[in-house]
């Protein structure tokens, strides 16, 4: 072999000679001393297992994760059925043994590994949430509300419910003796209806004028008065506990009229129409027209009369109505005397 010129031998030993080349050991050390630079963080995220472990994650894995050869992943949704190791916990398969919240109680008994706030046992509170694991929510806790039908601001003793917040139709105020009238309410205005209006058990204490009885009759209040007194009295003693005298809209309440005043032992009875104003234009005591014309005028506005025959016949000083004993109507002098019923607004 013909190694030229020896200068050029010489040179090039030398440079062989001062590291030029890389042992094997001096690689391996580079590289290891590299790689764990490089690594050391992002092990610690991914669970890498220690050398020791001899490249499994097994006993590594926590949470919602599940070792899969040398990397914990996420464990598998229910859809496809669990292991008999494992129960389906918040959608996942949840190794059963595992205390995925750290609230002291393993999976398979536990109801929701995501809330240490909730197992078996826990203490239930009002936030729609089923803490003590039985499937039921907010049990026994929160407050009694009660059925308030008639919108008065007070329920029915006998319909309540207990709940965190007041459900629709609910009150938190019991005491209502009647729920069908919002007039009758605990500390309601009592009067001369024939009911408990204030809920004190006690019926138109001091609401009745004297000789006056109040009576219901399809949810509104009327006072049948004994005695006998002109249109303008009568309706003077209505008002005196404000009410006045009645105002007909149907047949049905014309009858429900007639039959209290009945009941009361009283025969005709004044009503609340009068053409004492305008002669011929016929109006209730509130002000609406209801009749136009003598006995063949008409009714006005769609409301409601009940004239006997020939009725009204006014010879000029017949203004006022009064309900006979067979519920028709008739026109008659103002002044005469005939009993009272009253009507409350």
């Amino acid at each position: 072999m013909r190694l030229g010129h020896p200068l050029a031998f010489l040179l090039a030993f030398c440079a062989c000679a001062s590291g030029g080349g890389t042992s094997p050991r001096g690689r391996d050390d580079a590289g290891s001393i590299r790689d764990a630079g490089l690594r050391s963080d992002a092990a610690s995220d991914a669970r890498e297992p220690a050398p020791s472990d001899g490249g499994s994650c097994v006993g590594l894995c926590e949470g919602f994760t599940v070792c899969r050869g040398t990397t914990c992943e996420p464990l598998p949704t229910c859809e496809a059925g669990c292991a008999a190791t494992e129960v389906c916990r918040n959608d996942v398969c949840v190794p059963r043994a595992r205390d995925v919240d750290g609230d002291g109680v393993q999976a398979d008994t536990d109801c929701d590994e995501s809330d240490a706030e909730v197992f078996p046992g826990a203490t239930e509170v009002c936030d729609a949430i089923d803490q003590d694991c039985d499937t039921r929510v907010d049990e026994g806790v929160g407050g009694t509300f009660y059925r308030d039908a008639d919108g008065d601001g007070a329920g029915d003793d006998a319909t309540s419910t207990t709940a965190c917040t007041a459900p629709e139709g609910y009150v938190a105020t019991a005491g209502d003796c009647d729920d069908n009238r919002a007039e009758a309410r605990p500390g309601g205005v009592e009067t001369c209806s024939g009911a408990d209006e204030d809920c004190d058990s006690l019926v138109d204490e001091a609401a009745c004028p004297s000789g006056c009885r109040g009576a219901l009759s399809n949810g509104r209040a009327y006072a049948t008065c004994t005695g006998t007194r002109s249109w303008s009295a009568s309706r003077t003693l209505c008002q005196s506990v404000g009410m006045d005298l009645s105002a007909i809209d149907s047949m049905a309440e014309n009858d429900a009229v007639r039959a209290l005043a009945t009941a009361a032992g009283l025969g005709n009875t004044w009503i609340g129409g009068s053409d004492s104003a305008t002669e011929d234009r016929w109006l209730w005591a509130d002000g609406r027209h209801f009749w136009q014309g003598r006995s063949g005028g008409s009714v006005q506005g769609g409301l409601f009369a009940r004239w006997g025959g020939g009725e009204p016949n006014d010879d000029g000083t017949e203004d006022c109505a009064v309900m006979r004993s067979d519920g028709a109507w008739n026109d008659t002098e103002c002044g005469n005397g005939n009993a009272t019923v009253c009507e409350a607004p």
